[in-house]
């Protein structure tokens, strides 16, 4: 059997909403979505939760996850995900706990549920690649943007032939949304290798399901989703 960790990354400070992953969101902490839909999983083995901070760690804690401490060099809005998970696997290397898959599932993402974990990990064991990202689908916004001078449009949208296009004819385009993203351990090995990759797989998500809190418009937004997901007023 694979050896599965689902590695939460939640860190202490946030630019636009303060304490974000502690925030409550329909009545639980913004965090809390997460760390269920890991728990309900049926292939992860375990799960971290890697913070600076004592409270998400001690949260953590209580609620029977493990957790890694995260220093401070790697703690600001500027670290990367590869820091993150190298600096994870290292302490875990430690104590010759080794893993075959990790999946990275960031708070930000409280409408993903365990179904999109579990279907994304069934999808990249059976086909054994190297990783796999959520996206969303998504309309190309440089096709609609207009040049304005003095509250006047500028330039000659009916010249732009996409302007005549219908939206259903369009190019799909893709974005990550944040919600997964799963790195084949024995085919990555240098911390270089852990983001998105050329031959990765993708898994597209809905795009409610793919809301990725980033301001309070998002948040509310979410928490609406959640409070009519679950029933609650």
């Amino acid at each position: 059997m694979k050896r599965i960790i689902a590695l939460i990354p939640a860190r202490e400070r946030s630019v636009r909403i303060k304490n974000k992953n502690l925030k409550k969101i329909c009545k639980q902490p913004l965090i809390w979505w997460t760390l269920e839909a890991a728990k309900k999983s049926k292939y992860v083995d375990e799960i971290y939760v890697s913070s600076d901070s004592l409270k998400i760690l001690g949260y953590s804690k209580k609620n029977n996850v493990e957790t890694i401490k995260r220093p401070k060099n790697i703690s600001s809005h500027l670290a990367t995900k590869k820091e993150v998970i190298y600096h994870a696997l290292d302490y875990l290397k430690k104590k010759n706990n080794f893993f075959d898959y990790l999946i990275y599932l960031q708070p930000t993402s409280p409408l993903r549920t365990n179904h999109h974990i579990d279907y994304a990990l069934n999808k990249i064991l059976k086909k054994k690649i190297s990783g796999l990202v959520s996206v969303s689908r998504q309309s190309d916004e440089n096709l609609w943007k207009l040049k304005v001078k003095n509250n006047k449009v500028f330039n000659n949208v009916a010249k732009n032939k996409n302007f005549v296009t219908r939206s259903q004819d369009l190019k799909k385009i893709y974005r990550p949304n944040g919600a997964i993203f799963i790195f084949n351990l024995k085919k990555l090995k240098y911390k270089s290798q852990f983001d998105i990759s050329k031959g990765f797989e993708i898994y597209e998500m809905d795009r409610l399901s793919s809301i990725d809190i980033d301001d309070h418009y998002d948040f509310n937004l979410a928490d609406l989703v959640l409070k009519n997901r679950n029933g609650k007023n």
